[in-house]
């Protein structure tokens, strides 16, 4: 789907007590309305949606952390989050405001790609919780290659 190079911050050394991330490119994407915590709990959730949670959904959800400066405490976090994914009903709880709908409904598709059965069921329950237009989630899925939920 959307990848881009990582990007450097000159302000801020980098994080040596972090959790080892390989340095594969994560996606970028700028959320503006959406905390980081209803993000992460969107993209674990998205990413277990079939039953686990595959080496590339790993890489871009620790990626998208890295690049975004996670702390150590931040990769506990999510490492938490990952043994127990939310549904869909608790992430949509989370949510108030379109463009906050989809952001998270962009992070869930960046890191699952719509890739398995589960992630489309995932994401189309998703859509419908967070009251998006099934035109709006058809043509996001078409302009990033990915197959419709």
């Amino acid at each position: 789907a959307a990848a881009a190079a990582r990007t450097e911050r000159p302000d801020r050394p980098p994080a040596t007590t972090a959790p080892t991330v390989d340095e594969s490119p994560a996606f970028v994407f700028n959320f503006h309305a959406a905390d980081a915590t209803t993000i992460v709990r969107a993209m674990i959730g998205a990413a277990a949606a079939d039953g686990e949670i595959d080496a590339g959904e790993n890489r871009r959800i620790l990626g998208w952390l890295r690049d975004a400066g996670g702390t150590p405490a931040d990769f506990t976090f999510v490492r938490q989050q990952m043994a127990h994914a939310a549904d869909v009903e608790t992430i949509a709880r989370g949510v108030s405001g379109h463009e906050t709908a989809v952001e998270i409904y962009a992070a869930s598709l960046l890191v699952t790609e719509a890739a398995t059965a589960g992630s489309r069921d995932f994401l189309r329950r998703l859509a419908a919780a967070l009251r998006l237009e099934p035109k709006f989630v058809a043509e996001l899925h078409a302009s990033w290659g990915d197959p419709a939920p």
